[in-house]
Protein backbone atom coordinates (compact mmCIF):
# COMPACT_ATOMS: atom_id res chain seq x y z
CA UNK A 1 0.00 0.00 0.00
CA UNK A 2 2.83 2.12 1.03
CA UNK A 3 4.75 1.42 -3.03
CA UNK A 4 0.83 2.75 -4.44
CA UNK A 5 1.01 6.20 -2.35
CA UNK A 6 5.03 6.85 -2.97
CA UNK A 7 4.09 5.59 -6.95
CA UNK A 8 1.01 8.65 -6.50
CA UNK A 9 2.89 11.29 -4.98
CA UNK A 10 6.29 10.86 -7.22
CA UNK A 11 4.05 10.69 -10.60
CA UNK A 12 1.23 12.64 -9.50
CA UNK A 13 1.10 14.02 -13.15
CA UNK A 14 1.12 10.67 -14.31
CA UNK A 15 -1.96 9.33 -12.11
CA UNK A 16 -4.07 12.69 -12.95
CA UNK A 17 -3.88 11.52 -16.72
CA UNK A 18 -4.77 8.69 -15.90
CA UNK A 19 -7.79 9.84 -13.90
CA UNK A 20 -8.96 11.71 -16.29
CA UNK A 21 -8.60 9.48 -19.16
CA UNK A 22 -10.82 7.08 -17.28
CA UNK A 23 -13.69 9.26 -16.58
CA UNK A 24 -13.48 10.56 -19.81
CA UNK A 25 -13.61 6.96 -21.44
CA UNK A 26 -16.65 6.00 -18.88
CA UNK A 27 -18.30 9.08 -19.76
CA UNK A 28 -17.85 8.61 -23.50
CA UNK A 29 -19.05 4.84 -23.04
CA UNK A 30 -22.24 6.05 -21.42
CA UNK A 31 -23.24 8.17 -23.99
CA UNK A 32 -22.67 6.05 -26.42
CA UNK A 33 -24.59 3.11 -24.69
CA UNK A 34 -27.45 6.21 -24.38
CA UNK A 35 -26.90 6.80 -28.09
CA UNK A 36 -27.67 3.22 -28.79
CA UNK A 37 -30.89 3.16 -26.77
CA UNK A 38 -32.23 6.23 -28.65
CA UNK A 39 -31.27 4.73 -32.13
CA UNK A 40 -33.65 1.40 -30.54
CA UNK A 41 -36.32 3.28 -29.45
CA UNK A 42 -36.17 5.27 -33.21
CA UNK A 43 -36.06 2.04 -35.28
CA UNK A 44 -39.04 0.45 -32.74
CA UNK A 45 -41.33 3.74 -33.43
CA UNK A 46 -40.75 4.23 -37.04
CA UNK A 47 -39.87 0.53 -38.18
CA UNK A 48 -43.37 0.71 -40.34
CA UNK A 49 -42.57 4.16 -41.88
CA UNK A 50 -39.01 2.45 -42.67
CA UNK A 51 -40.88 -0.47 -44.34
CA UNK A 52 -39.04 -2.70 -41.94
CA UNK A 53 -41.04 -5.50 -40.50
CA UNK A 54 -38.18 -8.28 -38.99
CA UNK A 55 -36.09 -7.96 -35.91
CA UNK A 56 -33.19 -8.99 -38.00
CA UNK A 57 -33.82 -5.79 -40.10
CA UNK A 58 -34.30 -3.55 -36.86
CA UNK A 59 -31.03 -4.73 -35.32
CA UNK A 60 -28.83 -4.09 -38.92
CA UNK A 61 -30.41 -0.72 -38.93
CA UNK A 62 -28.89 -0.22 -35.31
CA UNK A 63 -25.80 -1.81 -36.26
CA UNK A 64 -25.71 -0.02 -39.55
CA UNK A 65 -26.33 3.65 -37.87
CA UNK A 66 -24.98 3.12 -34.85
CA UNK A 67 -21.39 2.59 -35.54
CA UNK A 68 -21.06 6.82 -36.09
CA UNK A 69 -21.67 7.12 -32.64
CA UNK A 70 -18.50 4.57 -31.51
CA UNK A 71 -16.04 6.89 -29.79
CA UNK A 72 -12.78 6.73 -31.91
CA UNK A 73 -11.14 5.16 -28.93
CA UNK A 74 -13.79 2.60 -28.30
CA UNK A 75 -13.44 1.04 -32.22
CA UNK A 76 -9.86 0.24 -31.47
CA UNK A 77 -10.94 -2.11 -28.98
CA UNK A 78 -14.41 -3.24 -29.47
CA UNK A 79 -14.91 -5.94 -32.00
CA UNK A 80 -17.96 -6.74 -34.20
CA UNK A 81 -18.85 -9.82 -32.46
CA UNK A 82 -19.15 -6.73 -28.86
CA UNK A 83 -20.70 -4.39 -30.55
CA UNK A 84 -23.75 -6.87 -31.57
CA UNK A 85 -23.72 -8.40 -27.81
CA UNK A 86 -24.13 -5.03 -26.60
CA UNK A 87 -27.06 -3.59 -29.36
CA UNK A 88 -28.78 -7.02 -28.06
CA UNK A 89 -28.30 -6.46 -24.67
CA UNK A 90 -29.90 -3.12 -25.16
CA UNK A 91 -33.21 -4.33 -27.03
CA UNK A 92 -32.85 -7.42 -23.75
CA UNK A 93 -33.01 -4.15 -21.43
CA UNK A 94 -35.50 -1.97 -23.27
CA UNK A 95 -37.50 -4.72 -24.25
CA UNK A 96 -37.83 -7.77 -22.16
CA UNK A 97 -38.42 -6.38 -18.70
Amino acid sequence: MEAIIDFIFNYWGLSAVVVIATIKAISDYQGFKENLKSLVVVIEEKARDYSIEHGEEKFLWVKTHGYDYIPNWLKLVLTEKMYEKLIQSIYEELFRK
